[in-house]
């Protein structure tokens, strides 16, 4: 298949359906024998393994996006793709995997698994398995991995990783992770490898006792934001944060980061610690100006950006009632004063209630658009959800039909990363 074969094929063969049920098992026998028909391309590749609610792209980006600033190339592994699917597979801030490139690769991976028998509609293992690839024959020993889901029975947990990352955790994909915050950490701080590190951010305590418990059954060292490291924010405008990062060795003071939200300096000091493990394995130290260059530099698109000045229009891809809650902190950090209307589109099972509350602190309309493509929320149930939580609210065809119609307003759109493809088409 050329790429614009394999578009089609993932549009035909890739499941976009909402989580039903428990997870409880993976075939992780199957991946590994398929991994060791495949050469075992994990094999020497040192790993940053991201977990968590939200967050998880951003620490995966910055990380490796450190770890180049040390002349160590990196590629990184996340999800979902914003537009095109090659976003997945890339090199930290670097460019992503050759679309043909890829094409070529998964077309081989596909008749690979028929050989075995394997299913060849897992098309999110078979990116994993390309990736891996990639990363070995370029040349790249180190990769920051995203987790896809949860943890304990995700794809990524085949891989021995270095170094655990456990970003905030929040309830997400319930049932099918847990219908607890706890039960969900339960889930993802199965990433620890015995012996390992993991860096966790700031906790509640139902999750933080859990990830304690899980790291000390690894038999691992766990450094928590707020004690072992940490951070203070000395600045937020719009171009990024300013903050001192705190790692367990010592303190980088007034580092720029290039990304909008205080939850951004928390995502820098997980990746930080992350990266500083890894460096003391080979004996090496972190150097400030690299972490300076590293972080004002960094771009993670569909992250609070800002896409437009005048008037504003910011893209952010919260989708749980904590991440919208970090939104709407955020909106009020960089632009006081500023009063939104919200584009918003959900998938099913979001908690609207909970995400259009956390919105109307700092806006006063909302137009509601589906989300083409997946199981979405209808935007006329949203809608009475909106004005339930204090905001005007109408409903549109999608995101270019409500920003036509928005004329000089503040906009910010949010509750579905899958929304971005909208602005691209």
């Amino acid at each position: 298949m050329n790429y614009a074969e394999l578009v089609a094929y993932l549009d035909r063969s890739w499941t976009k359906g909402p989580d039903v049920g428990t997870v409880d098992s993976f075939p992780f026998d199957e991946l590994r024998g398929f991994l060791a028909a495949r050469g075992n391309p994990q094999d020497g590749l040192r790993v940053v393994h991201v977990t968590g609610s939200k967050g998880k792209g951003s620490v995966v980006t910055m990380a490796a996006a450190l770890l180049r600033a040390h002349g160590l190339p990196a590629g990184t592994f996340t999800g979902p793709h914003l537009v095109y699917v090659e976003e997945r597979i890339g090199q930290g801030s670097g460019p992503p995997i050759d679309r043909e490139e890829l094409a070529s690769r998964l077309t081989e991976l596909i008749g690979a698994s028929e050989r075995l028998g394997q299913n060849v509609h897992a098309i999110w293992r078979l990116l994993l398995v390309a990736a891996l690839e990639h990363f070995r024959d370029t040349g790249l020993r180190y990769a920051a991995i995203e987790v896809g889901r949860g943890g304990r029975f995700d794809g990524t947990n085949v891989l021995d990783g270095d170094v655990a990352c456990i970003a905030p955790i929040g309830l997400e994909h319930v049932p099918r992770l847990g219908r607890t915050t706890a039960e969900i950490a339960a889930q993802k701080v199965a990433i620890v490898k015995p012996g390992r590190t993991c860096i966790s951010a700031p906790q509640p305590p139902d999750v933080a006792a859990v990830i304690e418990a899980g790291v000390a059954l690894a038999g691992g060292r766990l450094v928590r934001l707020g004690r072992e490291a940490g951070l203070d924010v000395r600045l937020l405008d719009r171009t990024g944060v300013v903050a001192d990062l705190r790692t367990p060795h010592r303190t980088f003071a007034d580092v720029r980061i290039s990304l909008l939200g205080r939850h951004q300096a928390e995502n820098a000091c997980v990746a930080l610690c992350a990266v500083e493990e890894l460096l003391a394995a080979e004996g090496r130290h972190v150097d400030p100006d690299a972490v300076r260059r590293a972080l004002a530099a960094v771009r993670w698109p569909g992250r609070l950006e800002v896409l437009h000045d005048t008037p504003l229009l910011v893209y952010d891809g919260a989708h749980t009632a904590e991440s919208a809650a970090v939104l709407a902190e955020a909106l009020r950090d960089h632009f006081p004063g500023v009063r939104w209307t919200f584009v918003v589109g959900l998938l099913t099972r979001r908690d609207a209630d909970a995400m259009l509350r956390a919105l109307a602190t700092v806006g006063d309309a909302v137009v509601c658009v589906p989300v083409p493509g997946f199981e979405s929320m209808d935007p006329a149930r949203v809608a009475s959800r909106a004005e339930a939580a204090g905001l005007r609210a109408r409903v549109a065809g999608s995101v270019r039909e409500a920003l036509a119609e928005a004329g000089s307003v503040d906009v910010c759109i949010t509750g579905s990363l899958y929304l971005y493809q909208q602005l691209e088409e």
